[in-house]
């Protein structure tokens, strides 16, 4: 009696531990995250405001690994287009020096429909909210473009006129980096619309509909006024293509 006892606590003693093991694996895991929310449900204010002061342009000779060549590729998406090289490739580092001014680098070209594409290879202080980066086009000057702005959980873009921000479009991202992985952007402009890329991934088709002009493009690490001064980012292949819309 004794022996049939003790084998039926033994067996559900096995039972037990077997459901114990089942709950703390907790069954299939779940994926990683590495696409973005373009479309938020709600917009995700900024904690910081931009910097209200204009970009400073880069005082030092570019850092060119290339003369751009006019070279022309045909490309089918987001548009049917033409590409021309007109800057680029660039490399160089981004210095915050202060708390009233972003650091810039400018491609030094009048273009209102192009392709634009930069890899940030450091970014410090990215994950923790205290560095930013960000690409200003169709740039006329002093707080005069619009900016595309990055931080590590959202996106923006703004249409700066005179000193006014005015945001356009706006989305949250879910992505698996941290401060020294690439981070590459990619933005077309065609007319009035523009397509925006994270590290290849579209994010959201951009509504440009507001400033028409041509104007020069730039590159922008610690966008906003709260990012840490004294930061050294570093970028390589900064490139600019004229886009010509195929018929």
């Amino acid at each position: 009696m004794k022996k049939r006892v003790l084998l039926i606590a033994f067996l559900a003693l096995g039972v037990l531990s077997c459901g114990l093991i089942d709950s703390l694996k907790g069954g299939t895991s779940e994926p990683e995250y590495i696409v973005v929310t373009a479309t938020p449900e709600r917009e995700t204010a900024p904690t910081e405001a931009p910097v209200d002061a204009p970009t400073d342009a880069s005082t030092d000779a570019p850092s060119k690994t290339a003369q751009p060549a006019g070279e022309t590729v045909s490309i089918t998406e987001p548009v049917a287009a033409t590409l021309t090289l007109i800057a680029g490739p660039f490399a160089d580092t981004l210095i915050k020096q202060d708390n009233t001014h972003t650091a810039s680098y400018c491609a030094g070209v009048n273009v209102r429909d192009f392709k634009a594409e930069v890899t940030f290879t450091a970014l410090p202080g990215f994950t923790n909210d205290k560095n930013s980066l960000a690409v200003y086009f169709r740039h006329y000057g002093s707080n005069d473009q619009y900016r595309v702005a990055v931080r590590q959980d959202y996106w923006t873009l703004s249409n700066v006129r005179e000193g006014d921000f005015i945001r356009v479009n706006t989305g949250n991202l879910v992505m698996n980096w941290n401060d020294a992985s690439p981070k590459r952007v990619t933005i077309y402009a065609i007319g009035d619309t523009g397509y925006f890329y994270l590290n290849g991934y579209f994010i959201m088709k951009l509504d440009l509909s507001n400033r028409q002009d041509a104007g020069d493009v730039c590159i922008v690490a610690s966008e906003y006024s709260g990012d840490t001064y004294g930061q050294l980012s570093t970028f390589e292949n900064f490139k600019v293509w004229e886009l010509t819309p195929q018929q």
